[in-house]
């Protein structure tokens, strides 16, 4: 069993898939196109910044009649972090695209602050079905106890962050934190999508042929960093699953499934 997760087995493609990355002032990002971030001072490291308003989700909402997910879960507490190492796949997509899949997407405000690794871009290697290697990304984000800002970092480098009063009900840590996938499903009472979770595979075939996420931590009310005890849910079964194991290194997440097929 080989996981590949630093960053440096990674390279950021801009050319292949038709992507073009500028180079731009780092005030002149995407970020401050929001009108409430307009007088924004950048935080960088622990420096302080000021924050903005936007509503954030409520997982009451999640469950959509327009969404499906497979997810493991934590609830019940106060969390200021959450950490996975996440295998990167090319699954089939239907052509939905607007969800928060870069900083220009339905998610305004992260504000980007390193040169070396740019959100949206297409990753490369990726994980191969029935290969014993799997390429994927260490990925944590937590909250700033100083200025309130979640940030996001990959591997050991600090990617940006959200500020803190782009969200209604992370001031003060989160009250739930999920790993996973989740797609779109625009055809919930026809056909379903054929939209693929992951590999597109589903959860019991396992190490190689379907999407994990290792090394699952989660940073308490304590500040102290754990494994979270997770529960599992999924919208449709026959249409993606999951399922977390504990190994002898630590607790593993197995998900994914095909969309369209005749148990879906």
């Amino acid at each position: 069993m080989e996981i590949y997760f630093r960053t440096k087995y990674l390279t950021f493609d801009n050319s292949f898939d038709g992507d073009i990355i500028d180079c731009v002032k780092l005030t002149d990002q995407p970020a401050f196109d929001h009108h409430l971030l307009k007088n924004h001072t950048i935080q960088n490291g622990n420096k302080a910044s000021k924050s903005v308003r936007n509503p954030s989700l409520n997982y009451g909402n999640l469950v959509e009649v327009v969404q499906m997910e497979a997810v493991a879960y934590v609830r019940g507490g106060k969390y200021f972090g959450a950490r996975g190492n996440m295998d990167a796949w090319n699954p089939r997509n239907n052509g939905y695209k607007t969800v928060c899949y870069n900083i220009q997407g339905n998610c305004p405000g992260f504000v980007q602050v390193t040169k070396g690794l740019a959100i949206g871009v297409v990753l490369k290697p990726l994980s191969i079905y029935s290969n014993s290697k799997t390429m994927a990304l260490d990925l944590s984000i937590w909250q700033d106890h100083v200025t309130g800002n979640w940030w996001l970092k990959a591997d050991t480098e600090n990617i940006g962050y959200f500020p803190k009063s782009l969200f209604n009900h992370l001031q003060k840590g989160a009250s739930m934190v999920t790993w996973g996938g989740r797609i779109k499903n625009n055809n919930y009472h026809s056909s379903h999508t054929t939209t693929q979770m992951g590999s597109g595979h589903f959860s019991n075939e396992g190490f190689g042929k379907v999407s994990l996420i290792s090394d699952i931590y989660i940073i308490d009310e304590h500040k102290k960093s754990k494994q979270p005890s997770l529960v599992d849910h999924m919208t449709r079964r026959g249409c993606y699953d999951i399922k977390h194991i504990n190994t002898s290194t630590g607790m593993v997440l197995y998900f994914g499934g095909p969309g369209k097929n005749k148990y879906c």
